[in-house]
């Protein structure tokens, strides 16, 4: 561990040697000096050692907004534009993760069998949307969670709006939800050019990308719901305290006192 803390490697990486190291004692049914009391201390060492304060942006109402407008001017055509915008608001009020319905790439049939398919998403009679997450970052092996999401006819930026409006001009083709008129799918390199370029349009200032949504949905619900609804809606474990990391304190303006 010291070594690696000498070439500079990351808390994960050291982590990563550590569970591997512990994984191969287990299996030769040898003594697991990995979970002693000293290398706990190391490594929560080296945890302290490598945070660096996050410095992304979340997006807020004000920022989707944008965004949602701005498609229309900053995509290629306006089958682009509805994508987008269902894109946009589906990440911000699903707190989705991009990996969750984005292929990394046009060639990986694994990311397009685990990311959202079109088959996962339902929309019943009474208007409540129903999305079927496939796997996620804390769920590996695919046991999947629904997510439900109720229209709301005064907003005019609704997700389930914007969902049939997309549905209503896809190209009848089975995979991933989200894709091109040619039925390629989307991919986070794609996704994140177009977020790039409409913040950019709308002059959107600040470190966004594309955890921005996710990180902005648990700022913007931790001001309204508890924090076990907060692990709940952004599919957290109850036990585990990761979503503080994600919700930012509001920054207040205090005007100059001047004392005579």
């Amino acid at each position: 561990m010291a070594h690696l803390s000498a070439q500079k490697k990351s808390y994960n990486t050291i982590a990563t040697y550590i569970k591997g190291i512990s994984y191969y004692l287990k299996l030769r049914n040898k003594q697991d000096f990995t979970s002693s009391f000293i290398i706990k201390k190391m490594l929560d060492g080296a945890k302290n050692k490598s945070q660096r304060p996050d410095i992304r942006t979340p997006i807020t109402p004000s920022i989707l907004v944008k965004l949602v407008n701005g498609a229309d001017v900053g995509c290629s055509s306006q089958y682009e534009a509805v994508l987008f915008k269902n894109v946009f608001l589906m990440a911000f009020s699903c707190f989705l993760r991009v990996s969750e319905f984005c292929v990394g790439s046009k060639s990986s049939k694994m990311d397009a069998h685990k990311v959202l398919g079109i088959s996962d998403i339902h929309i019943s009679l009474h208007g409540e949307l129903q999305i079927r997450i496939r796997y996620s970052k804390t769920d590996q092996h695919g046991t999947g969670t629904i997510l439900c999401v109720q229209r709301s006819s005064s907003n005019q930026y609704c997700v389930v709006t914007a969902t049939e409006n997309y549905l209503a001009i896809r190209p009848k083709c089975s995979g991933p939800m989200f894709v091109h008129f040619n039925c390629q799918p989307l991919t986070q390199y794609q996704f994140n050019a177009v977020l790039k370029r409409l913040l950019s349009l709308g002059g959107i200032e600040g470190v966004i990308r594309s955890h921005s949504f996710r990180i902005g949905a648990a700022t913007f619900w931790s001001q309204k719901v508890s924090d076990d609804k907060i692990k709940e809606m952004g599919r957290w474990s109850q036990s585990s305290r990761s979503h503080k990391s994600y919700i930012r304190v509001p920054k207040v303006q205090i005007g100059i006192l001047e004392l005579n």
